[in-house]
């Protein structure tokens, strides 16, 4: 089945004339259905500034349980449809600058969350929808920056986001078990780390939600550092009753798009 990918073309005043940012229609049932996007790339045509930008569904039960799917719409952009919990899109280029994103239920159903972010040129940026029952729609958004700027030969880097849903987990550390470690201490619901830079390789990660860090209450969870690349981590309640929590890590490199590769800790 082909899902529907809604374009709004905006005309941007160029030496060349008039451009238009499109929409490339993708298969896979919508799991990685795409917004409009500029072949060239970031930099685009033109000397028009550009940013990519990618959507993850991983909002447990959102908007139903048995009906996963969402629109993310970028105002005045187009849209990516019938994204699927625990899948990404296609990267998408975008104009750099201010943005708003909508996320509804399909076919333009109920608003669930609503955010304006700003898109710096050549970045190339992860929006991930999380469940947040303290919302009245049950739904918030993270943006990731996945630049690797600043990083060191040899080095890769790690973004943490919260998003798991349940009161026990109000506030967590990440811990990097391997070598007793806390890389980051006291993230609360829908908060991310600042950048996590590690030599290149593979790494035991965990998190200490009730044990004073380093020791850990969940994993530890493997993770395979690239040189010069980041990679987004987002840990989620599948469980979404409270004081109930199954953890589960959704792990994002910088090329993921479909389903998402998830450990769960049980």
């Amino acid at each position: 089945m082909k899902d529907g990918c809604t374009p709004i073309s905006i005309l941007l005043v160029l030496v060349i004339g008039l451009a238009s940012f499109g929409c490339n229609s993708l298969e896979a049932g919508g799991d990685t259905g795409g917004v409009g996007g500029r072949p060239g790339g970031a930099g685009g045509a033109g000397g028009v500034a550009t940013a990519m930008l990618r959507v993850v569904h991983l909002a447990v039960g959102v908007p139903e349980v048995d009906a996963t799917r969402l629109d993310f719409t970028v105002v005045d952009e187009g849209s990516f449809n019938g994204i699927a919990f625990g899948r990404a899109s296609q990267p998408a280029t975008l104009p750099s600058g201010m943005h708003s994103l909508d996320v509804t239920e399909p076919g333009g159903g109920q608003l669930l969350a609503s955010v304006t972010w700003e898109l710096e040129a050549d970045g190339r940026y992860t929006v991930v929808a999380y469940r947040d029952s303290s919302e009245s729609t049950t739904t918030g958004l993270m943006l990731f920056d996945g630049g690797a700027d600043g990083l060191a030969i040899g080095s890769g880097r790690v973004l943490m986001g919260h998003g798991a849903d349940d009161s026990t987990w109000a506030m967590v550390d990440v811990v990097d078990s391997g070598a007793s470690e806390v890389l980051a201490a006291g993230l609360v619901l829908g908060s991310q780390t600042e950048a996590i830079d590690l030599a290149a390789g593979e790494h035991e990660l965990g998190f200490s939600v009730a044990s004073p860090p380093p020791a850990i209450d969940k994993g530890p969870f493997p993770i395979d550092v690239s040189a010069d690349e980041t990679s987004v981590i987002i840990v989620v309640d599948g469980d979404v009753v409270d004081q109930s929590v199954d953890a589960t890590v959704y792990i994002l490199g910088p090329d993921t798009t479909g389903m998402v590769p998830a450990i769960p800790l049980g």
